[in-house]
């Protein structure tokens, strides 16, 4: 099995599941707790976020599979929406409750900063590769 062929549903899965439990904590009924999320509500959101995540990961590995181009483009941003899907929740975790009850700027915020350590992350070590690359064929 090649290594992309498993990448991509994975790394999309951790994304969806990543996205709906940010959901899940955005949008709670009211008159709930507003530092609390409640696993009986989040666990299956979570189950659905993933198989969701899978199947689009699938999906984006089918449509990418032929294309050295569209492989590296979505790599590149699938870096850097995972690594703000797992900033995001912190953002929850760290807001001022009576500023932003919700979360759901605090969530936005740390998700675009995450994204934006997480696309220079991922360009960062393209460049690197390439480097590398180009070091070892002037050798031989």
């Amino acid at each position: 099995m090649k290594q992309r062929k498993l990448l991509m549903p994975v790394s999309c899965g951790a994304i969806g599941v990543l996205w709906t439990i940010c959901w899940g904590m955005t949008h709670r009924p009211p008159g709930t707790d507003p530092d609390r999320v409640y696993l009986d509500e989040s666990i299956p959101l979570a189950m659905l976020g993933t198989l969701g995540g899978v199947l689009a990961g699938a999906a984006l590995y089918q449509i990418t599979r032929h294309s050295l181009q569209l492989i590296w483009l979505f790599e590149i941003a699938l870096c850097a929406v995972l690594a703000g899907s797992i900033a995001a929740p912190f953002g929850w975790l760290g807001r001022d409750v009576g500023a932003d009850r919700t979360g759901t700027e605090a969530i936005l915020r740390t998700g675009l900063i995450g994204a934006i350590v997480g696309l220079v992350l991922a360009v960062g070590v393209r460049i690197c590769r390439r480097v590398i690359r180009s070091r070892r064929s002037n050798l031989r």
